[in-house]
């Protein structure tokens, strides 16, 4: 599909996280998306459903508008027109210097993130260490191993961002020829937590 792939492309290039709320008060987010989330539970797709009734990472954003237009075909010229005719996104900004370590707290920080997601932190890790098991022992000493698990689950939003800023200082300091893959990592990466404010916010 051909189209869904600029479409898909168009969201990734400009750092498009999801609408801002002005966007869905004009109704053709609503009028698109909303009116099949109720035929969408009766097929069964829950876990679909959940992921995407408030989508809150690009990846969310991507995989709600690749679904729909997959699942209904008569939906996508709408769709089309609601991506390529609105304005009014949440976008990612990373005009700091994001190759120093401050640049990346800074942005951190002006973005509304609270913390990378789990798996995509632990990739990051794992990208950066190797993910062997004397890696994970000397991240737990410095008390910056990746949130997963119980871990993610059980901690408050305070310690996911205070941990995950822990993280990106050591990380920097610590493997100075990995550099290169956190500054990847911030300007690729679709899976952000948000803040709460921000989300009630934009979402």
């Amino acid at each position: 599909m051909e189209r869904l792939d600029q479409i898909v492309s168009f969201i990734r290039e400009r750092n498009i996280i999801c609408p801002k709320k002005e966007a869905k008060m004009k109704g053709s987010y609503y009028l698109i998306f909303d009116k099949m989330f109720e035929p969408w539970v009766l097929d069964g797709d829950k876990k679909a459903f959940e992921r995407c009734r408030r989508p809150t990472t690009q990846g969310d954003f991507i995989f709600l508008i690749e679904y729909f237009y997959k699942k209904y075909p008569e939906k996508r010229e709408a769709i089309e027109n609601f991506v390529f005719g609105t304005d009014d996104w949440h976008i990612l900004d990373w005009s700091e210097d994001i190759s120093t370590v401050d640049g990346i707290v800074d942005s951190i920080k002006k973005n509304n993130i609270i913390c990378a997601g789990p798996l995509a932190w632990l990739k990051l890790w794992e990208q950066i260490t190797g993910g062997s098991d004397a890696a994970l022992e000397e991240f737990r000493t410095a008390y910056c191993s990746p949130l997963i698990l119980s871990g993610w689950a059980f901690s408050s939003d305070e310690f996911r961002h205070e941990h995950f800023v822990r993280f990106i200082k050591y990380t920097h300091e610590t493997y100075p020829d990995k550099r290169h893959i956190l500054t990847d990592f911030m300007l690729t990466n679709e899976h952000w937590h948000f803040t709460f404010q921000f989300l009630r916010n934009e979402l």
